[in-house]
């Protein structure tokens, strides 16, 4: 796992996920959807057994939005990484 072998900082999940943003499955449309609910107030969850913290990218990159933040109204309900003070992943693992 790179968690555990370290190298890997938070700043490098942008860039890495920018080059595969445009090989994603996003469905015709989500943009409407998401920008409808977002003008509305909807509260909207997103549910990932992946890295939150790439699903966030993926769909700031994706979308255009503005000032790389997700809306007040989306919650990525996932994994994400845990970092130090320099911003390196850092590896917890679970207790037996």
């Amino acid at each position: 796992m790179v968690t555990e072998r370290g190298g890997l900082y938070i700043g490098h999940v942008a860039p890495a996920t920018r080059e595969y943003t445009k090989a994603l499955a996003l469905r015709d449309g989500w943009k409407d959807a998401f920008s409808a609910l977002t003008a509305k107030g909807v509260p909207t969850y997103i549910f990932s057994s992946g890295y939150g913290d790439v699903v966030a990218q993926a769909l700031i990159q994706a979308g255009s939005m503005a000032g790389a933040t997700l809306p007040q109204n989306v919650r990525i309900i996932s994994n994400f990484f845990r970092t130090a003070p320099d911003g390196t992943v850092t590896y917890t693992p679970l207790a037996p």
